[in-house]
């Protein structure tokens, strides 16, 4: 169990980010959290994921993929 790793602070350091207040936009919560995930060592990659549905009850959906690979 020595080589797992622990998601705890990460998920925490999250919902911290998610409680701090309103933003603007989803995207700039998305990319906050991507910078979070990216500053522990253990994280190689990510894939974060924002699905958006209509307002007024138009059709369609709209979806962004954030992905980052640290490159050593």
């Amino acid at each position: 169990m020595a080589r797992v790793f622990d998601y705890n602070p990460m998920v925490a350091g999250i919902q911290t980010l998610a409680g701090a207040g309103h933003r603007a936009t989803q995207e700039r919560l998305v990319s906050e959290i991507a910078h979070a995930c990216a500053t522990y060592s253990d994280v190689k990659a990510a894939a974060i994921y924002l699905h958006k549905f209509p307002v007024y009850g138009q059709n369609g959906a709209l979806g962004l993929q954030l992905s980052l690979q640290k490159v050593i």
